[in-house]
């Protein structure tokens, strides 16, 4: 077994990574290489949020932390921490923080064909 070596990088207070016009900041916590995936925690301010987007890769939100509305191809849904969301590669998706709290969650995205859930 290969053991991913990710401090001080996967600390949760590594260096911002990232930081959107609305406030969002995004950290990488563990780069693409040398594991098949990139995962990134993600903190949306109060009102702010990660615009509607689409890209070649999977990917699944862990929303650790607060509240939003997501929308997924122009569907609107609540989320709240604990919740799991998947998006396949091609799919509209974004968040807004509703919440009084900041919004955090974990990003993990893959190339398709890299890491196929299940398998």
């Amino acid at each position: 077994m290969r053991t991913l070596q990710t401090k001080p990088k996967g600390h949760i207070d590594a260096p911002i990574d990232e930081v959107a016009e609305s406030g969002t900041e995004v950290r990488i916590l563990a780069p693409p290489s040398p594991s098949p995936c990139t995962m990134a925690r993600v903190n949306v301010p109060v009102g702010a949020n990660i615009a509607a987007h689409s890209h070649s890769v999977r990917e699944v939100w862990v929303i650790s932390q607060g509240a939003g509305y997501l929308t997924v191809d122009g569907e609107q849904s609540e989320v709240r921490a604990g919740d799991a969301l998947f998006f396949e590669s091609g799919e509209q998706h974004g968040v807004v923080n509703s919440g009084d709290q900041p919004l955090t969650l974990v990003a993990v995205w893959w190339e398709r064909g890299e890491v196929e859930p299940g398998g």
